[in-house]
């Protein structure tokens, strides 16, 4: 019996009397050489376990996949102004958003800032942080020409609790970044 290019379904192996699937002329569950890699044709990648999802360049015509960054920002110590949580990015990235929630905290009496930078420089602009848990903030402004961090650079998140003490506050820090090129 002879199979088109692309098979798609059931066939019959009589000389083991068993069904097997098959997509695109691949038996379901079982792979012919080497670790299983799936490849789609929009450039993403996934082998063996790994993830690569594709760049994404200036009037791209595939789309990409966002990539997100989390910190957990834990409790600010007591004799602390500011503290710094820090992440080397892997991959050349652009930040296109940003969202803070707290996790535990009080309402305080004063301004508690968090801000999200690369290294040094301010990619968002300083968020109020004030208030109690569950409040999610997000920065007003992205800044562009600082939101581009290239690979191996530092992706860092700053707690300043300079103004007043509010050294319980905990949060979640989620970032969204393109893998650019």
């Amino acid at each position: 019996m002879v199979r088109s290019s692309r098979f798609i379904g059931n066939w019959k192996d009589h000389a083991n009397n068993v069904d097997e699937e098959y997509v695109n002329n691949v038996k379901v569950g079982s792979w012919s050489t080497g670790a299983p890699n799936l490849t789609i044709t929009s450039g993403l990648t996934v082998s063996a376990g790994s993830l690569t999802p594709p760049n994404v360049a200036n009037l791209n015509t595939a789309p990409g996949i966002p990539v997100i960054y989390r910190i957990d920002v834990t409790a600010v110590g007591a004799s602390e102004v500011a503290e710094n949580f820090d992440i080397t990015v892997a991959d050349k990235i652009r930040v296109i958003d940003v969202m803070a929630i707290k996790t535990a905290g009080t309402t305080g009496g004063g301004a508690e800032n968090i801000s999200v930078l690369s290294t040094g420089a301010a990619i968002t602009d300083v968020m109020s942080w004030t208030g109690a848990d569950k409040l999610v903030v997000r920065p007003i402004t992205i800044d562009d020409a600082q939101s581009t961090i290239s690979a191996g650079g530092i992706l860092r998140v700053t707690v300043d609790t300079s103004i007043t003490d509010e050294t319980g506050d905990t949060g979640l820090v989620v970032i969204t970044a393109l893998k650019t090129a």
